[in-house]
């Protein structure tokens, strides 16, 4: 659980040690059984309870680098639905 919680690292940092087979899982589900749904990907790290006013852009940012590795590393298809919120929602 310790591992879990405290020594995630963000999908393709490699850089930074991270050796999870995220690629290959993606890779099963996405080409190997033709999934075409919604995606969500939600990030974990220790920092997130820092108090340090830069870890949210910082991990924000990580996290941005790593969906825009995944969407590229398994060819996905984006298609970006304007939220009444002005942000913007993807989809596969």
């Amino acid at each position: 659980m310790s591992w879990s919680r405290n020594c995630r690292l963000f999908y393709g940092e490699k850089d930074r040690g991270a050796y999870l087979p995220v690629a290959e899982i993606s890779r099963a589900i996405f080409q190997g059984l033709g999934f075409e749904g919604w995606v969500s990907m939600e990030l974990f790290h220790r920092r997130m309870a820092d108090t340090d006013a830069v870890v949210p852009k910082e991990l924000a940012s990580r996290g941005a680098t790593a969906w825009a590795k995944l969407v590229r590393d398994m060819k996905l298809r984006i298609d970006e639905v304007p939220t009444d919120r002005g942000r913007v929602a993807a989809s596969l």
